[in-house]
């Protein structure tokens, strides 16, 4: 693999616990080569879950980059992307039962489209139309849904702010 140093494992193995020898690296977990094929010595053994879930990361990705695009041209006033951290809110929406309540907070829709939270009911939120399940009452990217188990995102911003202010006493 061009520009990395170090070894490179086509094992994946979990390392810690005491006695870690912290001066020894950890090993480079590859499964595609370069030109996207597998790498020599991975045995193909994705699932259909798998593919499900690079699947929804994929198109969490695409959506994400057609609203970043329409807030840029002042279409919406505002949108959160979660570029970076696809895999782990749609993995963590995949180990979850679809009964289970998510309390998110911005970047994590990834669940919602997991749980099949249909690209029209995105568009009604970010663009505050007739059909937005919060009627218009909500900031873009402030998603709910009820039917999906999927609690109102909250606008935590500045929630540890002092709220008293001593003033300063002159020397």
């Amino acid at each position: 693999m061009r520009g990395v140093s170090g070894r490179i494992s086509h094992v994946l193995e979990f390392r810690g616990g005491r006695g870690l020898n912290e001066s020894r690296a950890l090993p480079l977990y590859q499964i595609l080569g370069q030109n996207g094929t597998l790498a020599k010595g991975v045995k193909h053994t994705a699932s259909k879950r798998d593919v499900k879930v690079l699947t929804c990361m994929m198109k969490l990705r695409m959506m994400d980059e057609m609203l970043l695009q329409a807030q840029r041209q002042g279409r919406i006033p505002f949108y959160a992307p979660c570029n970076g951290e696809e895999g782990s809110v749609v993995g963590t929406a995949a180990g979850l039962s679809s009964e289970d309540e998510v309390f998110s907070q911005y970047r994590e829709h990834g669940v919602l489209l997991w749980r099949v939270f249909r690209y029209q009911d995105f568009m009604d939120q970010c663009f505050a139309t007739n059909d937005d399940p919060a009627k218009g009452r909500q900031m873009p990217v402030h998603y709910t849904s009820p039917e999906l188990h999927f609690q109102t995102v909250s606008s935590t911003i500045a929630t540890q702010v002092v709220l008293y202010h001593r003033p300063l006493m002159d020397d």
